[in-house]
């Protein structure tokens, strides 16, 4: 059988699986045919991959089918997440007019944007939940607009407008919408779910990368010509799985990221065997990356997650009992030998890595010290910078917060980073606040601040420009938003009916006089077994 055939079987049999499998536990919270549709449209995106030959047409096709097979989707941002998740990472160029070598790059991802998140950004204002512009959309929309300007220092004007199209027209839109997506509690929890569905189906799909020792996407990616440059796919002599990605640490982060929002939805369904499934799944996908930048960003994000939940530091020692006795087991599984050549010091892992990023701090901090406030053009190609080039003839910028200060200063750092602060701070406050009136609003609120910690950290170990990172990246730090904003209206309207006028409210005689009377039930004879209560 062609080896296309092959990834084919196993891929769809895979995500066909954990849609069927999940569907009973999901449809406790989203409607049964909205979630069929979602299952549907990932499952019909798989073929494409694999059996399309052109990357043109297959990203077409993708389109189609979101189109075709979402028509009904009432949020259509939602689609995204599908979409872009389930197609394999990767764009072409779309040539230039008028002098121009490019115009810009295209993907399932960046169509799914253009069709479904865009339109989104455009709602009006009366339909929104929650104040429209808090402090840290300030803050967040603020970088933004500065990395837009920033984009046309040292370069023609259509050289920044290409930057512009390929990065902040790509981002912003998707916090924006999805910071904005949570009209209800319910559309809350649709987005939450399609998130850990697509990301738990990637995580079976990385299991089995892992066990058949097998990149199924580099099928396709080989195919369409959007393969990654220098690949990282092996580690200790052992596949590092990626799924649709192509980036390992990315594709980590991301399933640590997951972790913490499937542990949000597992409290609110009762069929919570079906969660625990979804959740070894992530953890068992994680673990197959070989990435121990991601590995503590779902511990951490996890331990974030329980932080911030009822009976905290109970669960915390619940958790990290269970997490030391897993990693005892785990070490004395066939698995353990692979997981021992990895580890650093202790183990017999390289420290290469770490000596890298150590030197990327210090020479970084040096070069942004020389141009604190709005950074350089081109970081890799100052001079101090060109002791990091690798041996393919790039500097690794391996840590989104050092190049965000190197492209940016530390005004575009200290933006971005105090606004999520500010949105994880108001996600921590709105969990307590709703915890006695709306448990579902406040374990999502829960979840995705552990989703967004993770996020934060692992981060700090990999560029988010590689693998769908940062387009993950802020499609949660837009929910975590859209979750803070939604439980913070919902007290607001609590707030209001308890500052109702005594006068508008029944009185204490009669709230506590609720016997049934004769004049109560007039024709009708009063039944027997009430008779005893009449006055």
């Amino acid at each position: 059988m062609d080896g296309s055939l092959k990834a084919l079987v196993v891929v769809i049999v895979v995500v066909a699986g954990v849609f069927f499998a999940g569907r009973s536990a999901m449809t406790e919270l989203v409607p049964g045919r909205r979630f069929d549709r979602w299952a549907i449209m990932a499952v019909l995106l798989v073929p494409i991959n694999f059996l399309v030959a052109n990357f043109w047409l297959a990203t077409a096709a993708a389109v189609a089918v979101a189109l075709g097979v979402g028509y009904g989707e009432r949020r259509k941002a939602i689609l995204f997440i599908i979409l872009a998740f389930m197609m394999a990472d990767g764009a072409l160029t779309i040539p230039g007019l008028a002098g121009m070598n490019k115009l810009a790059d295209m993907s399932a991802l960046i169509a799914a944007i253009y069709l479904f998140v865009l339109p989104a950004t455009f709602e009006r204002r009366d339909r929104m939940v929650g104040a429209p512009f808090r402090a840290a959309d300030l803050m967040l929309l603020g970088f933004f607009l500065l990395t837009s300007a920033l984009a046309f220092r040292e370069t023609t004007f259509t050289n920044g407008l290409r930057v512009i199209i390929q990065s902040t027209a790509i981002l912003a839109p998707i916090y924006i919408a999805f910071s904005r997506i949570a009209k209800s509690t319910d559309e809350l929890l649709a987005a939450t779910c399609a998130v850990a569905s697509v990301m738990i189906a990637l995580g079976a799909v990385a299991i089995f990368e892992y066990a058949l020792q097998w990149h199924f996407y580099s099928i396709p990616r080989g195919r369409w010509g959007i393969g990654t440059e220098f690949d990282f796919g092996i580690r200790a002599g052992s596949l590092r799985s990626f799924a649709t990605t192509g980036t390992p640490i990315a594709f980590g982060v991301m399933l640590a990221a997951a972790l913490p929002l499937t542990l949000g939805l597992r409290k609110l369904v009762r069929r919570k065997s079906i969660m625990n499934l979804g959740v070894a799944a992530l953890a068992i996908g994680l673990l197959a990356t070989l990435s121990r930048t991601s590995w503590i960003a779902g511990v951490i994000g996890v331990a974030a997650y329980y932080a911030v939940g009822p009976k905290a530091f109970g669960r915390l020692v619940q958790f990290g009992f269970v997490g030391a006795l897993g990693g005892l087991v785990l070490l004395a599984t066939p698995y353990g030998d692979s997981l021992w050549e990895i580890l650093p010091w202790i183990g017999g892992g390289s420290t290469d890595t770490f000596d890298y990023r150590t030197r990327l701090f210090e020479i970084s901090t040096g070069v942004i010290a020389q141009n604190p406030w709005f950074g350089i053009a081109d970081p890799a190609s100052h001079p101090d910078m060109q002791v990091l080039v690798q041996g393919q003839g790039i500097v690794d910028l391996v840590n989104s917060y050092l190049a965000i200060a190197l492209n940016y200063g530390l005004v575009g750092l200290g933006l971005f980073a105090v606004g999520n602060i500010m949105v994880v701070n108001s996600a921590m406050r709105a969990a307590k606040a709703v915890r006695s009136t709306n448990p579902t609003v406040s374990a999502i609120c829960q979840a995705f601040v552990g989703a967004h910690v993770a996020l934060l950290f692992g981060i700090a170990g990999t560029s988010w420009s590689v693998g769908m990172l940062g387009e993950f990246t802020w499609l949660t730090i837009g929910l975590t938003a859209a979750s803070a904003r939604l439980a913070f209206a919902v007290a607001e309207k609590e707030a209001e009916v308890e500052a109702t006028p005594a006068d508008d409210a029944p009185s204490s005689t009669d709230a506590a006089d609720v016997r049934p009377t004769a004049s109560d039930t007039p024709g009708r004879p009063v039944p027997k077994h009430l008779r005893q209560y009449v006055s």
